[in-house]
């Protein structure tokens, strides 16, 4: 399922509060990469408030498609910054 207009407005929301993030050792822009990976996750609103609360659910730290993705995003990007953004996240 295509829904752009998640990725926007995650994007958006994620950049009304970059301040806050990016105070918090996180590089600036890294809202619009977050945006553009869950746009990725191919999910509507409803699907992915599901699928954060299965993370929640499942107990699993560091395990399920998100994580899957991150990891997947670290092991390909040449950035060193891209990198310490996903570790920071």
């Amino acid at each position: 399922m295509n829904t752009p207009e998640m990725g926007n407005s995650l994007a958006t929301l994620f950049a009304l509060i970059e301040g806050k993030v990016v105070s918090s050792g996180i590089e600036e822009g890294l809202a619009a990469e977050m945006g553009a990976l869950l746009n990725m996750l191919k999910m509507d609103e409803s699907q992915l408030g599901k699928f954060l609360l299965s993370q929640l659910a499942n107990g699993t730290r560091f395990g399920g498609a998100l994580f899957n993705l991150l990891r997947e995003a670290y092991s390909s990007s040449n950035s060193e910054a891209v990198r310490n953004n996903i570790l920071q996240f």
